[in-house]
Protein backbone atom coordinates (compact mmCIF):
# COMPACT_ATOMS: atom_id res chain seq x y z
CA UNK A 1 0.00 0.00 0.00
CA UNK A 2 1.51 3.44 -1.28
CA UNK A 3 2.09 6.29 1.19
CA UNK A 4 0.91 9.44 -0.36
CA UNK A 5 1.48 13.20 0.52
CA UNK A 6 -2.13 14.63 -0.57
CA UNK A 7 -2.56 17.87 -2.92
CA UNK A 8 -2.62 20.55 -0.02
CA UNK A 9 0.36 19.06 2.32
CA UNK A 10 -1.42 18.73 5.06
CA UNK A 11 -1.74 14.93 4.89
CA UNK A 12 -1.04 11.64 4.23
CA UNK A 13 -2.82 9.11 2.56
CA UNK A 14 -1.67 5.49 4.25
CA UNK A 15 -3.43 2.79 2.99
CA UNK A 16 -7.06 3.85 3.67
CA UNK A 17 -5.89 5.55 6.99
CA UNK A 18 -5.62 9.91 6.70
CA UNK A 19 -3.28 11.24 8.50
CA UNK A 20 -3.27 14.81 9.38
CA UNK A 21 -0.13 16.43 9.70
CA UNK A 22 -0.22 19.79 12.17
CA UNK A 23 2.57 22.36 13.11
CA UNK A 24 2.68 20.73 16.47
CA UNK A 25 2.08 17.32 15.62
CA UNK A 26 5.80 17.75 12.64
CA UNK A 27 7.61 19.05 15.22
CA UNK A 28 8.70 22.34 12.88
CA UNK A 29 7.31 24.39 16.34
CA UNK A 30 9.38 22.73 18.96
CA UNK A 31 12.65 22.86 16.63
CA UNK A 32 11.73 26.14 16.09
CA UNK A 33 11.16 27.15 19.75
CA UNK A 34 14.83 24.62 20.55
CA UNK A 35 16.75 27.22 17.50
CA UNK A 36 15.07 30.36 19.29
CA UNK A 37 16.02 29.07 22.70
CA UNK A 38 19.61 27.67 21.77
CA UNK A 39 20.52 31.37 20.04
CA UNK A 40 19.39 33.13 23.17
CA UNK A 41 21.88 30.91 25.22
CA UNK A 42 24.24 32.23 23.08
CA UNK A 43 25.09 28.72 21.27
CA UNK A 44 26.91 29.09 17.62
CA UNK A 45 24.83 29.12 14.73
CA UNK A 46 26.51 26.14 13.43
CA UNK A 47 26.20 23.81 16.34
CA UNK A 48 22.37 25.65 16.62
CA UNK A 49 22.05 24.19 13.10
CA UNK A 50 23.55 21.03 13.82
CA UNK A 51 21.18 20.33 16.76
CA UNK A 52 18.11 20.83 15.23
CA UNK A 53 18.64 19.26 11.67
CA UNK A 54 19.62 16.01 14.07
CA UNK A 55 16.19 16.31 15.76
CA UNK A 56 14.98 17.23 11.93
CA UNK A 57 15.93 14.21 10.76
CA UNK A 58 14.84 12.70 14.23
CA UNK A 59 11.03 13.85 13.60
CA UNK A 60 11.18 12.74 9.49
CA UNK A 61 12.43 9.17 10.78
CA UNK A 62 9.18 9.21 13.78
CA UNK A 63 6.74 10.03 10.83
CA UNK A 64 8.03 7.49 8.45
CA UNK A 65 8.09 5.10 11.06
CA UNK A 66 4.27 5.78 12.74
CA UNK A 67 3.48 5.20 8.81
CA UNK A 68 5.10 2.10 8.72
CA UNK A 69 3.58 0.88 11.84
CA UNK A 70 0.03 2.12 10.66
CA UNK A 71 0.43 0.38 7.22
CA UNK A 72 1.50 -3.33 8.66
CA UNK A 73 -0.07 -3.41 11.90
CA UNK A 74 -3.19 -1.34 12.68
CA UNK A 75 -4.15 2.22 14.06
CA UNK A 76 -3.82 1.58 17.40
CA UNK A 77 -0.17 0.02 17.14
CA UNK A 78 0.25 3.68 15.35
CA UNK A 79 -1.36 5.51 18.02
CA UNK A 80 0.15 4.14 20.80
CA UNK A 81 3.61 4.33 18.99
CA UNK A 82 2.91 8.23 17.98
CA UNK A 83 2.01 8.81 21.60
CA UNK A 84 5.38 7.37 22.90
CA UNK A 85 7.33 9.02 20.26
CA UNK A 86 5.59 12.33 20.74
CA UNK A 87 6.84 12.51 24.63
CA UNK A 88 10.24 11.04 23.51
CA UNK A 89 11.07 13.81 20.52
CA UNK A 90 9.60 16.71 23.27
CA UNK A 91 11.69 15.26 26.27
CA UNK A 92 14.82 15.05 23.98
CA UNK A 93 14.26 19.04 23.07
CA UNK A 94 13.87 19.90 26.47
CA UNK A 95 17.07 17.56 27.91
CA UNK A 96 18.86 19.97 25.23
CA UNK A 97 17.66 23.11 26.17
CA UNK A 98 18.21 22.25 29.48
CA UNK A 99 21.51 21.03 28.93
CA UNK A 100 22.26 24.13 26.68
CA UNK A 101 20.94 26.66 29.87
CA UNK A 102 23.06 25.04 32.24
CA UNK A 103 26.18 24.39 30.04
CA UNK A 104 25.91 28.35 29.61
CA UNK A 105 25.47 29.11 33.39
CA UNK A 106 28.80 26.81 34.16
CA UNK A 107 30.52 28.13 31.52
CA UNK A 108 29.93 31.72 32.45
CA UNK A 109 30.58 31.24 35.76
CA UNK A 110 34.00 29.74 34.70
CA UNK A 111 35.02 32.73 32.99
CA UNK A 112 33.88 34.78 35.66
CA UNK A 113 36.10 32.81 37.70
CA UNK A 114 39.52 32.86 36.04
CA UNK A 115 38.64 36.91 35.02
CA UNK A 116 38.57 37.31 39.23
CA UNK A 117 40.64 34.74 40.33
CA UNK A 118 43.45 36.23 42.60
CA UNK A 119 46.95 34.13 42.83
CA UNK A 120 48.25 34.72 47.00
CA UNK A 121 51.31 32.72 46.28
Amino acid sequence: MPVLLLSDGSALLVGSNVITVTDVCSGVLLLLLLALFLTLGGMKLRKILTVVGFLFIVNLLRVFTVSFVLLNFGLEEASLLHSIYYFVFTALAIGIMIYAAFGSMIREYSRARRLHHIDWS
